[in-house]
């Protein structure tokens, strides 16, 4: 065993145990063969690298790779928006505006408190109203309920031609027997 109580300068680097713990003389580098344990805290100066490149961190920007599975177990503060795949899901940072480019699947009730819009504006729901507009076809195959006054401004077509109330005029045409079982007024 060797005690050393002052300082000690190595000028042609060290090397324990040939290759476990060495200290290269012109560079500085430190290889170090079993596990690194440190009780407080370090400070690295020049950027991080772990096995090539699983893990980096780098000495200016700070950005940091991860080559394999990263796993959090508490809460994640991300303080400048978030991007994965470049573009495939996004919040931005100053809003919060989340993008999505695949499909999202809700397995559960969705709440959304701000209205909702589809593909800019084939599909809006308003928020405070409630008032729905569709840009397109509505196409509906099961039953429908409608429980308040029904305003249709562009007429009415029940399978085509079987029902039809023009637009402009109110003209209606009937194709099957018209049954009415109280008064009718037919003033004109």
């Amino acid at each position: 065993a060797t005690t050393v109580a002052g300082a000690t300068a190595l000028n042609g680097g060290l090397a324990l145990d040939a290759d476990k713990f060495t200290v290269a003389d012109d560079t500085g580098n430190t290889v170090i063969a079993g596990t690194l344990r440190v009780a407080g805290s370090s400070s690295l100066n020049g950027g991080v690298t772990f096995d090539a490149t699983k893990f980096t961190v780098e000495d200016v920007t700070g950005n940091t790779a991860i080559g394999g599975t990263l796993e959090v177990t508490g809460l994640t503060d991300l303080n400048g928006g978030l991007a994965m795949d470049s573009d495939k899901f996004t919040v931005a940072d100053a809003t919060g505006n989340t993008v999505i480019a695949g499909t999202v699947a809700v397995a559960e009730a969705a709440q959304l408190n701000g209205g909702l819009t589809m593909d800019s504006n084939k599909f809006t729901v308003a928020d405070v109203t409630g008032n729905t507009a569709i840009a397109g076809t509505l196409g509906v195959t099961g039953a429908t309920t409608v429980a308040g006054a029904t305003a249709l401004n562009g007429g009415l077509a029940l399978d085509a031609d079987k029902f039809t109330v023009a637009d402009d005029t109110g003209n209606t045409v009937i194709a099957g027997t018209l049954r009415v079982a109280g008064s009718s007024s037919l003033n004109g």
